[in-house]
């Protein structure tokens, strides 16, 4: 029999082995992802608070090692400042973890995995998948170790690994470990040098917490609030270790839950904090809406293209409506009280950047029309700086209608057309290509004329106000003369590229892209009309909403729209009193362009959108919105399975090709989101992908039209094999209603495909050298029964081999019936000429592994 006081020896050595270990694996896993910038005062105090004990086994003699439990709990804090890894700059933290990194390089890891192994069967280890909202895979890694021994012990710890962790990237094992899928330990015993996936390059998602109290020293005081780990307590799972050891404890602080002393959930967002870009927006939009827009951005990438906001509010203040007397309706100064509220408005908003800390000198506040206008523009100014410390940026009217213009441009992936950007005090007017991160403007800029949403109104009123009807309707008369002739006089002057002429008069106008808010209010009137009385249409985001020259022009029956309706989504009370101001504008505008209007596509960007776009480089600018927010969710082996889905579309022909409008970055974003809902039921899956990009996870993507959004939605819902219920199917008609008939029958049988794929590939990993099967498609002639049926030929290849554990070739043969049905009439898309194609999937065994090794060698 061993005495109590050699048996907790023995416990204690088995504890420092753990934590030995521990380190080892905390290293090697954090190592090239794990940096931090953080604000040094705020870390060391909280360092000075910790008992940092000396480990008194196998340590070099005068160096000291925080213990494990120690180190972890400074990562906790660390984290905690910023909320995501970057690159380190404070030398205490850089000097701690080379201690550790020596301390590794020079450590028998060998010897201690080998000591380690009776300890490890101790523990239990525990993986489970946590599906979200936005269909991200959480996993929970929990061990659980006995009765901590003084103040060495390690009581309970939990290591949750956040939602884009593979759950092999770190796998414990009786007596090695797998970190990365490099196996410990090594031949030299050496930690070997371990790339990290990418996304946890991104996103830094390795966490660290332990329960409460676990340093068992009344003098370690908590972190003060502001400090504390922001985690989602539903990454934790409570642990008794009584129930499962047999152990009593002697403390009732051990049986509190892990996360007692969290309070404050989690970030938002999660980027890079140097990113963070504050803007104001006191410009003309600002001024339709009623109010001054403030917003914090996070740039950082990989989802900077996206121009993601991590926070936005208004504030109620008309900069426009404040400098003309209510009873004379003469321009007045800004008074001494509107300008107290920006000065406040602002103030608060420093505050919060503060809370998220975004820089002050990434904080820009952009002033345009109300401001120039001004009588009082110097005095307002320098009211904010002196307030405030910040600078108001005043922008020239060209400028301004080139960072809209900008604004613009970041809401789409590629456009050609005439830009208008309608403001409260201004409009301005010019022409953009812009392709591939490039964007070109007129060489003239814009042209701005006085003709904003709320300075229209007012002008309209004051040529009607005290005037007979004759005289008045002759007085509007001839403003919107004067209207005509000034836009006609900026069309000509703006030096329009031949090109986009010759493809107006070729198409039957012009394609204008509008923003501001006046032109937003007059969008979404138009999806009033076209989601009421018997129309049903599918998507209420205002970015990407595209209207046909009839119906955009359609004046009086907007007019009477506002006029007579009762509650209309998205627009105030103040808009729909514009309304007549703007359809005003909306003729003078189709009476001035030569060739008129062919289609008006609506936009969500501005003055805030283009000044953040400007600051973005070709590269990232040229990258598709669709499938930089889609990248989220994809599978390990991405780039593999969209040459997959590429394979399964025949190359074009004489007769026949593929439809242009899907494009590439639409068919790459379906095989990055084709997992994205495989977790669910057969019940919900078509159902949540089917709504996924109009009001679900990939919703609030900026810079995706409503075709492409309406595209990837049907390819979702086809995949998982298009069961809907009855009350979803008009909701599914809607969607195809927005495209042709040929492209709605392509998104199907792509689906199809993609169900194949999911069912070959249900982890979303392709060994490289070893290929399960590989795709080839082509035209046909000779399909049906009596060979004479154009079509879709597909052919799977799949390795000859006599041992198949996967089933492969009769797998393919199940999923493959379900892509035929595609090319079967029944299934095909329309009424009176449904369109579609017979659809044959051949499956022929033969030696691609040794096809794929050529392919590799070349």
């Amino acid at each position: 029999m061993h005495s109590r006081r050699q048996r907790d020896q023995g416990q204690g050595k088995g504890d420092q082995l753990q934590r030995r270990a521990l380190r080892f694996v905390l290293i090697a896993s954090l190592d090239k992802i794990t940096s931090v910038e953080f604000h040094s005062e705020l870390v060391l105090d909280q360092v000075k608070t910790l008992d940092c004990r000396i480990n008194k086994h196998s340590l070099p003699k005068k160096r000291r090692y925080l213990s494990f439990v120690d180190f972890c709990h400074i990562l906790l804090v660390i984290r905690s400042c910023l909320k995501t890894f970057v690159t380190y700059t404070d030398d205490a933290v850089k000097e701690l973890v080379a201690e550790y990194e020596l301390f590794l390089r020079h450590a028998n890891v060998d010897t201690l995995l080998r000591k380690l192994g009776a300890s490890v069967s101790k523990a239990m280890l525990l993986t489970e998948q946590l599906n979200t909202l936005n269909g991200a895979l959480h996993c929970k890694l929990c061990c659980r170790w006995g009765k901590r021994t003084g103040n060495h012990g390690i009581h309970r710890l939990v290591l949750p690994l956040a939602s884009l962790l593979n759950r092999n990237w770190l796998d414990f094992r009786t007596s090695s470990f797998k970190v990365g899928g490099v196996s410990f330990p090594s031949d030299d015993g050496k930690p070997p040098e371990i790339e990290a996936p990418d996304h946890l390059k991104y996103w830094g998602a390795l966490h660290f917490t332990s329960t409460a109290n676990v340093i068992n020293d009344k003098r370690a005081s908590s972190p003060p609030q502001q400090t504390q780990l922001a985690m989602d307590f539903s990454d934790f799972e409570v642990i008794d270790p009584i129930a499962e050891f047999g152990h009593e404890s002697s403390n009732d602080e051990d049986a509190q839950p892990p996360y007692a002393h969290l309070q404050g959930g989690h970030p938002p967002w999660q980027g890079h904090e140097g990113k963070l870009v504050g803007v104001v927006d006191m410009g003309s939009d600002a001024i339709t809406s009623n109010g001054i827009r403030l917003s914090i951005s996070d740039l950082s990438n990989p989802l900077a293209r996206m121009l993601p906001t991590v926070y936005q509010y208004r504030a109620s203040i008309s900069l426009y409506d404040s400098q003309y007397d209510p009873e004379t309706g003469d321009q007045i100064p800004i008074p001494d009280d509107i300008i107290e509220s920006v000065v406040s408005v602002l103030s608060r908003f420093v505050v919060i950047c503060g809370d998220f800390r975004c820089k002050k000198e990434n904080i820009h506040v952009i002033a345009t029309e109300a401001t120039r206008a001004a009588v009082n523009s110097k005095q307002f100014l320098a009211a904010i700086k002196d307030k405030t410390g910040l600078t108001a940026e005043l922008l020239p009217k060209e400028e301004e209608g080139q960072i809209g213009a900008l604004g613009i441009a970041s809401g789409f992936s590629n456009m050609e057309g005439l830009v208008m950007d309608l403001g409260g005090g201004s409009t301005q007017i010019t022409w953009m290509l812009s392709s591939g991160g490039q964007v070109r403007m007129s060489p003239k800029g814009s042209f701005s004329f006085p003709y904003g949403a709320a300075a229209l109104t007012k002008k309209l009123h004051d040529l009607r106000d005290g005037k007979k009807k004759d005289e008045a309707d002759a007085a509007v008369e001839a403003f919107e003369k004067e209207m005509i002739a000034n836009f006609k006089d900026a069309y000509n002057n703006l030096q329009i590229p031949a090109e986009m002429t010759e493809k107006a008069e070729k198409e039957g106008g012009y394609r204008i892209y509008l923003s501001g808010g006046g032109f937003r209010g007059w969008g979404y009137l138009l999806l009033y009309l076209n989601q009421t009385d018997g129309s049903y249409y599918p998507i209420s985001i205002i970015n990407g909403y595209t209207a046909k020259r009839k119906q955009f022009e359609d004046t009086e029956a907007l007019k009477h729209v506002a006029h007579a309706a009762k509650d209309i989504f998205r627009v105030s009370d103040r808009r729909r009193s514009q309304v007549p101001a703007v359809a005003f504008l909306v003729n003078a505008l189709s009476e001035s362009i030569p060739g008129g209007i062919r289609e008006a596509h609506f936009c969500q960007g501005g003055v805030r959108e283009g000044f953040l776009f400007r600051q973005l480089s070709p590269s990232i600018r040229a990258q598709s919105p669709l499938e930089v927010a889609t990248g989220y969710f994809a599978p390990g082996s991405r780039h593999l399975i969209q040459q997959l889905l590429k394979n399964a579309i025949p190359k074009p022909s004489k007769k026949k090709e593929f439809p242009e409008e899907f494009g590439e970055p639409v068919v790459d974003s379906f095989a990055n989101a084709m997992y994205l809902h495989m977790f669910m039921s057969k019940e919900t899956a078509s159902t949540t992908a089917l709504y996924s990009t109009s009001v679900g996870n990939m919703s609030a993507i900026h810079g995706v039209s409503h075709q492409d959004r309406a595209r990837l939605a049907l390819m979702l819902e086809s995949r998982y094999g298009g069961e809907l219920p009855p009350r979803e199917l008009e909701f599914r008609e809607s969607l195809r209603d927005m495209l042709t008939p040929e492209e709605v029958w392509w998104a199907s049988y792509l689906g199809r495909v993609g169900q194949l794929i999911t069912a070959l590939y249900p982890a979303g990993k392709i060994h490289k050298s070893k290929p399960r099967v590989v795709f080839t498609s082509q035209w046909s002639y000779t399909l049906g029964k009596k060979k004479n049926k154009e079509g879709l030929l597909l052919t799977i290849s799949v390795q000859k081999t006599n041992d198949d554990p996967a089933r492969t070739k009769e797998t393919v043969k199940e999923a493959a019936s379900d892509v035929e049905k595609i090319g079967k009439k029944k299934n095909w898309i329309g009424d009176d000429e449904p369109w579609g194609m017979k659809v044959k999937v051949k499956v022929v065994e033969e030696g691609i592994l040794s096809e794929e090794m050529e392919k590799l060698k070349m």
